[in-house]
């Protein structure tokens, strides 16, 4: 997989996190596979070339950057971020929110957030190749 492939993916991936978070669905992988009309082998095969993890790495960052987002941007309880982002309880999102990040939600900042991952994907969003991903070619 060359790697201008594999950032087309992790972009589709974004795109797919995005249009999905707070519908109820529980995001997993094969679900996405489907999705974009790839294997879970190739998702993983992306973020490891791009970002240096696996697919279900890429999906738990975007969850607890999310989570961070509506519990200290939003202000919503933790009751209601657990619902959007299909925990089954508050104390389930706690729990893997603290293994994550190693705080709570309450104490977390932004600055917490920025993970060697997350920088890497900060990076890949605001790069040029993100534009090539929905430009149409001309067709002649």
């Amino acid at each position: 997989m060359r790697p201008d492939q594999a950032k087309r993916i992790i972009i589709k991936m974004l795109v797919y996190f995005n249009g999905h978070i707070g519908t109820d669905e529980l995001i997993q992988l094969d679900d996405v596979a489907i999705a974009m009309r790839t294997s879970k082998k190739n998702l993983n095969r992306a973020c490891k070339l791009v970002l240096g993890v696996n697919a279900y790495a890429l999906i738990l960052q975007l969850k607890m950057q999310r989570a961070y987002y509506f519990s200290n941007i939003d202000g919503l309880d933790e009751q209601e971020i657990a619902r959007i982002l299909v925990y089954s309880d508050p104390s389930s999102l706690c729990h893997a929110f603290k293994k994550h990040t190693g705080m709570t939600l309450k104490t977390c900042t932004k600055k917490d957030l920025q993970t060697p991952l997350q920088l890497k994907l900060d990076a890949l969003i605001n790069s040029d190749d993100i534009d090539e991903c929905f430009t149409i070619p001309n067709l002649k």
